[in-house]
């Protein structure tokens, strides 16, 4: 059984981006980055991609089930 280990969130000094940005910018890359490996068919890079897309979707399922749960969800 595995542990699963959140990455930190530091933000960057010279932006004043909210957290919820960055994730959603890192989820649209992610996707990008999908649908580009599809586009040229390339089932290794697939394969590749697969844990980053995994945990990216895991990592937008627990904010959006944290937001719920404190009620700042809209």
């Amino acid at each position: 059984m595995s542990t699963h280990r959140t990455i930190p969130w530091a933000p960057e000094p010279e932006r004043e981006e909210p957290r919820e940005g960055s994730i959603l910018r890192l989820a649209e890359h992610a996707i990008g980055l999908w649908r580009a490996a599809q586009d040229v068919r390339d089932p290794i890079l697939l394969e590749a991609l697969r844990p980053l897309v995994v945990h990216v979707a895991r990592a937008l399922a627990r904010d959006i089930m944290a937001d719920a749960e404190d009620g700042t969800a809209h």
